[in-house]
């Protein structure tokens, strides 16, 4: 069945099962990824009912206008719409004043319906979980090797092979190759065996299943360092088996050698029946050995480090690439740009950008990517639901499920993780987590960590330990005003660790209260949260923690500045305090919070009281304050709060990465950041990074370009002797 129409024609009951029309809408080849999820939505929103329904139908502008308000775009609603109208005018079923869907006759009641191919899949994988966060199983001296022939092989052990951190082999790169490819599915159907094993001339059917378990057996001997020189000496039962295992992993490994510009490195295999004996039962008590998997399948796989491949891709490679294509998935070629987009991205050392339309078919580029280098593939995606739709892409329709979706979660902060699959796929939020990044820094110099928990701070500072105030905003009530506090967001992999700890914030001045909360509650990941710091201001307040040990902290004040006489200005949007030595712009509103009397007034400053508190001994006024001309006398007035007026006020953009968190936050893991800087000011980061020269801009302002080389870092722009203070 080759599509969703067909599908249906064979079988209507097929409306009436969500999860059968969702698994074949997704295999439908004529379909983009983009275009299923489209249909699968209005289906949802009812459009099988609204179009089948035999009495008082809604008009086609209802369905449309139902389809829009769900967040669908209009030219995603019009071609779900007119899909869906003709293949109901096709089946028969459109407004017909009969039931909506035909009774199956009586006499095929125990006749199975027909069911996708696709649906051949083994039943755990169906759930969104099982690939989040996949451990490997654990046996003693075992090596878990996942993929089994059929729905009943769940895999097998490997025993007899004594562990190594690292392979050694010269031609390790090209081997690890050979084994990721072959173990890129769990579930062997006849279409994955190779085509080099089927299109022999034989007189007997090929056992498949010997022949693969045999193969990884090998390569493991040679990941594990159990080859002398170019030979691996062994003694097993069966040559043909042997000679057919030996074929299959040179077959590859020439392939990968054409596209890697090397000599072929063969693996030479020596039969010697006083060689360790070899076998494919679990039977055997001695040499090298294996144990069938009776317990659930694990999407994990024990990972073969390598060395990243610097790839000088050219037309000439097209044909040993297309048949890998052909391998993977239902196409023979690539289509336009995916090729190029492809070659480019291997052959380069620097960063790659592919801007292609929608369905062009971006997502192939790096599945492919993800089977020529002997390193973990990382896709950052924006949500959790398009990676679990990318997961299904690739096990339904290209056969792979060599994948993880590393999830930062309450239960797993990925201190104790290990990596397990080649394709991990993580959101922006998930990659912020600080023991990944430690895994990283060590994938990319080529090794595996042993306890990198204490060797993550071998990779550099993970926060900035400057001292920097925390910002203070005004809460406007309906008749008075309150002042709050806010609170530095730490790496989620802290947070786990603030269970009973606490914050203690009290003012300094007379009378006062101190305020205690708990961290666990106020803080959150990455972000500022506040909290009441109290309806009266002080020039001081003092902060303790009883958790400084904890490194998010350390760049915490012990002491913040609060509102300081004469009084300070707020910004009108955000409501935050205006730091020392901050840029007023002209027209633009801000608060007043002022005690006493207003001294200083001037035509060329729009004041207007809103509210006022009176305390023991002073009263406090908040006004609405705006300078209307830019002179001396509204200079001299913004002065006084320690501001100065300008009608350009400075500004910080982000231009690169594009992705930002909030207005404050940036998550990327690119190794430079470039800004759009406005006003006299400079750009500095903390701790210190190189940054290249400015580069002016004919609108105005200039391009800061600053390194990025430690975990967190601040970013920002000032009037030089504030920022060198």
């Amino acid at each position: 069945m080759n599509s969703l129409l067909e599908a249906l024609k064979e079988n209507p009951e097929l409306l009436k099962d969500k999860r059968l029309l969702k698994r074949t809408a997704l295999k439908d080849t004529s379909l983009t990824t983009e275009q299923a999820v489209d249909l699968l939505k209005a289906y949802d929103l009812d459009i099988i009912e609204d179009l089948s329904a035999p009495s008082n139908p809604l008009t086609k502008a209802a369905i449309l206008n139902k389809f829009e308000n769900a967040g669908m775009s209009k030219e995603a609603v019009n071609w779900a719409y007119s899909f869906w109208e003709e293949t109901l005018n096709t089946l028969g079923l459109m407004q017909t004043g009969q039931e909506q869907f035909p009774k199956v006759p009586e006499t095929m009641d125990s006749v199975p319906l027909p069911i996708p191919e696709i649906l051949l899949d083994f039943e755990d994988t169906d759930d969104e979980n099982y690939y989040i966060n996949p451990c490997l199983p654990k046996k003693e001296n075992g090596i878990y090797i996942p993929c089994g022939i059929g729905n009943t092989d769940h895999g097998f052990f490997i025993y007899g092979i004594a562990k190594t951190l690292m392979c050694e082999n010269p031609a390790g790169n090209i081997f690890a190759l050979v084994y990721q490819y072959l173990t890129r599915n769990t579930v062997i159907r006849d279409q994955d065996i190779p085509a080099i094993l089927k299109t022999e001339d034989t007189p007997y059917q090929l056992d498949y299943k010997s022949i693969f378990r045999l193969t990884i057996i090998l390569l493991q001997m040679v990941r594990h360092n159990c080859v002398k020189g170019n030979t691996l000496t062994i003694s097993f039962s069966d040559q043909a088996i042997l000679e057919k295992a030996v074929e299959l992993i040179n077959f590859y490994a020439g392939r990968f050698c054409r596209l890697m510009k090397q000599p072929a490195k063969h693996l030479k295999v020596v039969n010697d029946p006083k060689a360790i004996k070899v076998s494919l039962t679990s039977t055997a008590s001695q040499g090298i050995y294996i144990d069938n998997n009776i317990a659930g399948r694990s999407s994990a796989r024990e990972t073969w480090y390598g060395r990243k491949i610097n790839y000088n891709l050219s037309v000439s490679d097209r044909p040993d690439l297309e048949s890998i294509l052909s391998e993977i998935s239902p196409y023979k070629k690539f289509r336009e740009g995916q090729f190029e987009t492809l070659c480019s991205m291997l052959s380069s050392s620097q960063h790659s950008v592919c801007i292609m339309p929608t369905g062009s078919g971006k997502s192939l580029i790096y599945y492919m990517a993800s089977l020529l280098q002997p390193l973990p593939i990382f896709v950052v995606a924006p949500t959790d639901i398009l990676i679990q739709d990318q997961i299904r892409n690739l096990r339904e329709l290209h056969r792979i499920d060599n994948v993880a979706h590393l999830k930062l979660t309450r239960d797993n902060s990925f201190a104790e993780f290990e990596l397990v699959a080649n394709l991990n796929y993580i959101t922006p939020t998930s990659l912020q987590c600080r023991h990944l990044i430690a895994q990283f820094h060590h994938i990319n110099n080529g090794t595996k960590t042993l306890g990198y928990r204490h060797e993550m701070i071998a990779a550099g500072p993970l926060i900035a330990y400057e001292k920097h105030d925390l910002p203070i905003r005004l809460k406007l009530l309906p008749s008075d005003f309150e002042l709050e506090l806010g609170l530095l967001g730490v790496p989620a992999s802290d947070l786990q660790e603030l269970q009973d700890h606490k914050i203690q914030i009290t003012p300094i001045g007379r009378n006062a209260d101190p305020l205690s909360y708990a961290l666990k509650e106020r803080l959150s990941e990455n972000e500022i949260s506040y909290v009441l710091i109290g309806t009266i201001p002080y020039p001081e307040y003092q902060i303790q923690l009883d958790c400084r040990s904890i490194r998010a902290f350390s760049c915490w004040p012990e002491r913040i500045r609060g509102i300081e006489s004469p009084g300070a200005l707020f910004d009108a949007v955000t409501r935050k305090k205006l730091p020392y030595d901050a840029d007023v712009q002209l027209g633009k509103n801000y608060y007043l919070l002022q005690s006493g009397m207003l001294n200083g007034g001037c035509s060329s400053v729009r004041l207007k009281q809103i509210r006022s508190r009176s305390v023991p001994g002073n009263c406090w006024r908040l006004y609405e304050v705006s300078a209307i001309a830019l002179d001396v006398d509204a200079a001299k007035f913004f002065l006084q709060f320690h501001c100065r007026l300008t009608d350009q006020a400075v500004s910080i953009q982000p231009i690169w990465p594009i992705y930002t968190k909030s207005p404050y936050v940036i998550h990327h893991n690119a190794r430079e950041m470039i800004f759009h800087v406005k006003g006299d000011v400079h750009t500095k980061s903390s701790p210190y990074a190189r940054q290249r020269p400015p580069q002016p801009l004919d609108g105005g302002g200039v391009l800061e370009y600053i390194q990025c080389s430690v975990r967190q870092q601040l970013i920002s722009s000032g009037h030089d002797y504030l920022l060198n203070a």
